[in-house]
């Protein structure tokens, strides 16, 4: 499990800030606050662009995800997101570091993997690299 330091706090914050279309505070254990803007659309690591990437269409996927997992617009819209949160995450600070927190958006994750072209124009226009999906040992 990833333990969160500052800079990955402020990561997540800068996401969720761009994704609310507001200011977001972080509570750092009562330590300090960090207030990011949603004006500050790039991770401070790796200079992604997270509108770019949160705002990147993905209607085939979105279908097929619909489809596949029987789920309703809304609520498929809602994994896009968090996966588009958590590929901006895992690329600002490791790939292999972050693990998935959710089988709904791992799902959503494994759907926008069978369009393998959009999936590689994504992570190369977005991150710069192709990331790959390791899927967990179950032993």
């Amino acid at each position: 499990m990833i333990r969160f330091n500052l800079s990955c706090m402020v990561i997540v914050g800068m996401v969720a800030a761009y994704v609310q279309g507001a200011e977001s505070v972080i509570n750092l254990d009562k330590l300090s606050q960090v207030k990011i803007s949603a004006l500050s659309n790039y991770t401070p690591k790796k200079n992604i662009d997270i509108k770019k990437a949160m705002e990147w269409p993905l209607e085939q996927v979105l279908k097929r995800y619909q489809k596949d997992y029987k789920v309703s617009e809304e609520v498929a819209k809602v994994h896009e997101r968090e996966l588009k949160r958590y590929l901006i995450i895992s690329a600002e600070i490791s790939p292999d570091t972050l693990k998935m927190f959710s089988p709904e958006v791992d799902n959503f994750w494994h759907t926008f993997l069978l369009f393998t072209n959009e999936y590689e124009k994504y992570c190369q226009e977005n991150f710069g690299c192709f990331l790959h999906h390791i899927p967990k040992i179950i032993e």
